[in-house]
């Protein structure tokens, strides 16, 4: 195990306790989400929230060491040493703060680097989700995994491509715009999440492709989070939504605000027409969705 590297766990507090109760996530200009670009190291920020900064887990140092390597041997070869970017978000009081590639980061403070390329996102604010469910009159959600169900893998059959679509890498799974539409005419709010740190910027402009529109999009799910803040959200979701539906590849929870009981689905049809067999069961369910 490679030994820890005090001035780098030292650099870490000082950065922690600079920003500590005075930085705020801001949103950036959604044109600038859509490009890497390259920037200063001290420009940015370690995230509190994650284990890498957590004194009881801090930087893994062998992992630091492997990227040190890496980044060594691109550079010798005269390759871009960081061409995975390190994601980000843009922060008040300054710079961006980190939240995916912390490592990276601390392997390019290491070798003395001054610059290492980024990628910011928008993520979903509390702010941003309390306005969303104030603004709804509905009482039922719909949630659906980006990742799992709404992209398509490989070999899944795939919407038509539009034109516009080919900008983007993800393509959608067919059926997802029918189901989408099928909930929202029948006063369903349709959430999308996903572990991974797509911008919502980036999602609607995709959703804008395929004719279609969510209610909220929540991503980078897995992220190490204030606890306080998550029960405030979900004491948000529970007491705006009656009935919440969520589905999955190969089933549908549907379960009810204020009882641990759910009922459970499992659509009778092939990947072809998957959303049909969803949309037979709901109209059974609710009697045409009401």
């Amino acid at each position: 195990m490679p030994a820890k590297d005090t001035r780098l766990g030292a650099y870490i507090e000082k950065e922690l306790e600079k920003y500590r109760g005075v930085y705020v996530p801001v949103r950036m200009n959604a044109l600038l989400c859509q490009f890497k670009r390259s920037a200063r190291l001290k420009r940015l920020h370690p995230n509190p929230d994650d284990e890498f900064c957590d004194p009881k887990i801090g930087p893994n140092y062998e992992i630091v060491g492997r990227y040190e390597h890496d980044f060594r041997e691109a550079k010798r070869h005269s390759h871009l040493y960081c061409d995975d970017p390190l994601i980000v978000e843009k922060m008040r009081p300054d710079g961006f703060l980190i939240l995916n590639g912390h490592h990276r980061w601390g392997a390019a403070l290491r070798l003395g680097y001054k610059r290492i390329r980024i990628k910011c996102v928008n993520l979903a604010q509390e702010t941003d989700i309390e306005k969303i469910l104030a603004a709804s009159s509905h009482t039922k959600r719909l949630t659906l995994d980006l990742d799992e169900v709404v992209f398509a893998r490989a070999g899944d059959p795939e919407e038509k491509l539009p034109l516009f679509g080919r900008l983007y890498r993800e393509r959608l799974r067919k059926g997802v715009p029918a189901l989408i539409h099928f909930f929202a005419r029948r006063g369903w709010d349709i959430w999308v999440y996903s572990a991974s740190y797509y911008s919502m910027d980036y999602i609607r402009a995709l959703f804008r492709c395929y004719r279609i529109s969510v209610s909220g999009i929540l991503t980078g799910t897995q992220r190490k989070a204030d606890e306080k803040a998550r029960r405030r959200v979900e004491k948000l979701f529970s007491g705006k939504y009656e009935t919440t539906l969520h589905i999955d590849r190969e089933t549908m929870l549907l379960t009810h605000s204020g009882s641990d009981e759910y009922e459970e689905y499992k659509p009778d049809a092939g990947e072809e027409d998957w959303s049909l067999g969803v949309m037979k069961i709901m109209d059974k369910e609710f009697k045409g969705g009401k």
